[in-house]
């Protein structure tokens, strides 16, 4: 009895993380990290990993702008390259030229359901009036595009990243519990 009673106990809580945090364009949310807020702008950027029906990873962002919100969906390689480019981001943030992600250009986003976007990022420079920030835009492939942003700073930056290991130990727990 009690061996039953634990089983039941130890799926309950296993599940109970995904199950709480709801579904999102047909995806299950495994886990969201802290959201960061851009006062200036009033929006908002949340990360979140999700799971497909057919057991496909994903990431989305999220940027939530007045009474606008747009996400941004990446498959595991464009989530991966993103990680790897906040991370030289943050490290080298004292060196990073206004231009330094024209190269890059525009980094079309994973459609899921109907849902696509086109996510931008770029350096404002730092001014007399202003601190240096780091700016995402995504505008969403629709019929009426709509285009948000949110402007981090240094701090925010350094607490991006940390919600990027945060997110992918979302998705490792998964993968974990699924194998």
């Amino acid at each position: 009895m009690p061996y039953r009673f634990l089983t039941a106990l130890l799926v309950a809580l296993l599940t109970l993380p995904t199950l709480a945090q709801g579904e999102i364009d047909g995806l299950t949310v495994l886990g969201k990290g802290k959201p960061l807020t851009d006062k200036q702008s009033d929006s908002t950027l949340v990360l979140r990993g999700l799971v497909s029906m057919k057991s496909e990873l994903f990431v989305s962002m999220t940027i939530q702008q007045y009474n606008k919100e747009v996400r941004f969906y990446m498959d595991r390689a464009t989530w991966d390259e993103l990680k790897q480019t906040l991370i030289k981001t943050r490290d080298q943030w004292e060196q990073l030229a206004p231009r330094e992600f024209a190269s890059k250009g525009r980094i079309k986003g994973y459609r899921i359901e109907d849902s696509q976007s086109t996510l931008g990022i770029s350096i404002q420079g730092a001014t007399k009036l202003d601190t240096r920030r780091l700016k995402f835009s995504l505008v969403s492939d629709t019929d009426k595009p709509q285009r948000v942003f949110v402007s981090l700073t240094e701090v925010q930056v350094e607490k991006l990243v940390e919600q990027l290991y945060k997110v992918d130990e979302f998705l490792r727990n998964h993968q974990n519990r699924t194998s």
